[in-house]
């Protein structure tokens, strides 16, 4: 009968094995030909960041929105529709931040939203 021989496990102690992130270059920014300066690349980064944390803030209110049971988009609208007209204007959206007691209700930040918004570019939303 042939023998078994039982042997332990050999374990093999290994130096812990540092991968180290490759250097990233930061990308140059270029438009037409001209690299901003680092004042201008600074607010361009500003921009961008004040974008993002605008669009949480509108994603905060959007998920607040739709845990409301019986929120209406209709009722909604029509509260930003003063004249009746079925769209929304500018004046209109500058009408209800005023009324809301909102920091952010001049004619150009108004102007700004409606066009950002306006799918077919008729100024009205």
């Amino acid at each position: 009968m042939p023998t078994v021989v039982h042997q332990a496990p050999t374990v093999v102690h290994q130096a812990p094995v540092v991968h180290h992130a490759p250097i990233v270059h930061a990308p140059v920014i270029q438009y037409q030909g001209h690299i901003p300066s680092p004042e201008d690349a600074r607010r361009l980064l500003n921009l961008l960041v004040a974008i993002q944390e605008g669009e949480a803030d509108i994603e905060v209110c959007r998920q607040r929105l739709c845990s409301i049971p019986d929120f209406s988009l209709d009722a909604a609208f029509q509260i930003f529709d003063y004249d009746g007209d079925g769209v929304i204007s500018a004046k209109e959206v500058g009408l209800f931040l005023k009324e809301n007691n909102s920091k952010h209700s001049a004619d150009v930040d108004c102007d700004d939203l409606v066009d950002y918004f306006d799918s077919n570019g008729d100024k009205t939303l």
